[in-house]
């Protein structure tokens, strides 16, 4: 998350890319450390969760970026499809 944080030319995160598209509307984000959804929170304005069962319960999304590692992919997946 904190790759581009500080560097407006960049976008090196999810977050970066979806805020910065046109097409899309970044409504939420998700991260197990405290301070870095704080970080997530008060650049972009958005809803931040520690998990991801919560937050697409409360937010619905249309769109979800699973960026965990990828031993933990299908955990979370199934966490919202379910």
């Amino acid at each position: 998350m904190l790759y581009d944080y500080d560097k407006e030319s960049l976008i090196r995160t999810h977050a970066k890319a979806i805020n910065e598209h046109q097409g899309f509307k970044l409504i939420g984000g998700i991260d197990p450390d405290k301070r870095k959804r704080e970080l997530l929170k008060k650049k972009y304005q958005v809803q931040v969760y520690a998990d991801i069962k919560s937050c697409a319960l409360i937010l619905k999304p249309d769109v979800v970026i699973i960026s965990n590692p990828s031993k933990y992919h299908k955990d979370a997946f199934d966490s919202i499809v379910y």
